[in-house]
């Protein structure tokens, strides 16, 4: 069982000639909100203890499993009633799996600790400078074996991951702080102004300005 939270970045990686089939929920946030703020907390805990692999005993995995074929029955309906059912159901599984997910003991398998410690670093240091020498050098390894086994294990080039934590911390700020667009570009690494927006802009489509604006709205 994989949680995933909102904004994390992510992709999967099977093993070499390894054939799975996967099954994906997708929902809006709002799902969890309200006076029951409670039902988010196994996506806030995923993310701030930055654990997303659990597990499920064989029992429980059949119980989710029904779970999940009511959603996709209830799907299948058009009636009016169908979107509180569905809201309903997916309450009802973030609460079984709050109840009876247990983090994995393998949550890094097959994750160099070095990989593990450069995204901590990378994550705690968008606002400052992050070169790939830099993480290389302390994880005592040649900077070209980093740069292929960063991509390798994550799926992005170093580059590419940084910019896009760089984007997704800013895009929160702009949704959820009132600092100026200047702030939160320094704040998110970025002491150019016209690189920042240039960059933001590419990502999303949008100006921070434009952005932060149709947020709030």
């Amino acid at each position: 069982m994989v949680i995933i939270p909102s904004n994390v970045i992510h992709c999967t990686q099977p093993a070499d000639g390894a054939l799975f089939t996967s099954s994906a929920l997708f929902f809006c946030p709002s799902i969890l909100t309200g006076n029951r703020d409670v039902l988010a907390d196994l996506f806030s805990s995923s993310k701030l203890q930055r654990k997303h692999r659990y597990h499920l005993s064989e029992e429980k995995q059949r119980e989710f499993l029904e779970l999940l074929n009511k959603l996709n029955h209830e799907s299948s309906k058009s009636d009016h009633y169908t979107a509180d059912m569905s809201t309903i159901l997916i309450q009802a599984i973030v609460i079984f799996l709050s109840r009876h997910c247990h983090t994995s003991p393998h949550e890094t398998a097959g994750m160099p600790d070095w990989i593990h410690h450069s995204l901590h670093y990378i994550n705690d240091h968008l606002d400052e400078e992050i070169e790939l020498t830099q993480l290389a050098s302390a994880a005592c390894v040649h900077p070209a074996y980093f740069s292929k086994r960063f991509k390798t294990t994550i799926g992005l080039t170093f580059s590419d991951f940084v910019k896009s934590k760089r984007m997704i911390k800013a895009k929160e700020l702009l949704r959820n702080s009132p600092c100026s667009v200047q702030d939160i570009a320094e704040q998110c690494g970025y002491k150019s102004m016209p690189h920042f927006f240039r960059t933001f802009r590419a990502t999303t489509g949008k100006t921070p300005s434009v952005y932060r604006k149709m947020s709030l709205n």
